[in-house]
């Protein structure tokens, strides 16, 4: 009867061990982490990407700005030399 018994366990555990060979879950679990690791690549390069675009982003808004700027002062120099002209003919 424990012979029987023994038997039966062996043969129930060389079973199982042939069916985790069969599953590949040793090949599974080395796909999924190639996977895993070219998907924090791709994650890493996008966010690396953002973070340039974003820094190039704040350059054109800051250009944009300092244009504006430029553009008030210069129609404040001309108004100005307008009004020098203006007082100047009065003279």
């Amino acid at each position: 009867m424990v012979e029987t018994q023994i038997t039966d366990l062996e043969e129930s555990k060389s079973r199982l061990e042939q069916e985790i060979r069969e599953a590949k879950y040793d090949e599974r679990i080395r796909e999924k982490t190639v996977s895993i690791r070219q998907k924090e690549t791709d994650r890493d390069r996008a966010n690396s990407e953002l973070s340039a675009l974003n820094r190039q982003a704040d350059s054109r808004a800051q250009l944009t700005i300092k244009r504006n700027e430029l553009t008030s002062k210069n129609s404040q120099v001309t108004a100005s030399s307008a009004y020098i002209i203006l007082i100047q003919e009065k003279s």
